[in-house]
């Protein structure tokens, strides 16, 4: 508790117009953090969402039949539509900062790279990301949801549109005859490059799963990898919690950017591959579960 008030205040010491809102559900704040912060807002609980999220043998139990995407887009929607500066970071609460000269200085590089453009950008961690540019398991069309940074609108209007999105099609994107359903982060993703990279989600609708590929998904991908997605690297951000293990120690300035057909080509052989290695590795990781717990 003690290092969340200082990372809050410290916050508001970089500058008096920094707002802290923390948009949650009764019972997840403490009160004593309320002093610390500019607004709580406690939201009426949706409740988890019941859909099979991975076919046996992956997953176990209640993990296995249903999912917290309804309660995450509510809860970042509320605070962002509380929200009145130009540059928000959306982030969960563990992810403070720790290291604050470095936070300082990644903070500085983040926001002067979002704010000198008007286009709708949006930045996260690479080491959170699979796409096109970098894939860790072969999914392509998602943003990562753990920490994303960029103008208060853009984020705004990507979050209220992918809340609107998920309550509308939810029977048809979660419907039982798909083994793979998509994913918080593909719900996101779709959104994005719909309303700023001109994919036609309405039509692929019927498509959208967590192996979805298309030539359509690509062209919007590459125009977003591109030209929208700004990332940075988990290790110069100064922030406290490690969500990313396994990929910590990615240099993100090794990756080349998508300037040619070959360059291309070749990363999409990388995403096909990893795409069935990471299939079948769920599989036998759900096996292997199965005889431990025998």
């Amino acid at each position: 508790m003690l290092s969340l008030i200082n990372a809050f205040l410290f916050i508001k010491r970089l500058s008096p117009e920094n707002q802290i809102i923390l948009s949650t559900y009764e019972d997840e704040v403490p009160l004593e953090l309320e002093k610390y912060v500019d607004k709580i807002i406690l939201n009426s609980d949706p409740g988890a969402d019941h859909f099979r999220v991975n076919p046996w043998p992956i997953g176990n139990g209640l993990r296995n039949q249903s999912a917290n995407i309804s309660r995450m887009l509510r809860s970042t929607v509320s605070g962002l539509e509380q929200t009145q500066s130009t540059f928000v970071i959306k982030t969960r609460v563990e992810l403070i900062p720790a290291d604050y000269s470095k936070f300082v200085f990644w903070l500085d590089d983040i926001s002067e790279n979002i704010l000198q453009s008007n286009a709708p950008l949006i930045g996260f961690f690479l080491q959170h990301y699979s796409g096109i540019t970098f894939s860790v398991n072969g999914i392509l069309g998602m943003i990562p949801d753990t920490l994303q940074y960029g103008r208060t609108e853009t984020l705004r209007n990507l979050w209220v549109s992918s809340e609107k999105f998920w309550q509308q099609n939810f029977n048809v994107i979660t419907r039982s005859r798909i083994r793979f359903p998509i994913t918080s982060e593909q719900v996101l993703g779709v959104n994005y490059l719909h309303l700023f990279c001109d994919f036609p989600l309405s039509d692929e609708l019927g498509k959208l799963r967590r192996n979805y590929k298309s030539v359509k998904l690509i062209r919007a991908l590459i125009v977003a990898e591109r030209d929208y997605f700004k990332w940075s690297s988990y290790k110069t951000s100064g922030l406290s919690a490690n969500y990313l293990r396994g990929t910590l120690n990615i240099n993100i300035n090794r990756f080349k950017y998508l300037d040619s057909i070959s360059v291309i080509l070749k990363m999409l052989c990388v995403v096909y591959l990893k795409s069935i290695y990471h299939h079948f590795r769920r599989y036998l990781l759900g096996f292997q579960n199965l005889a431990k717990n025998r």
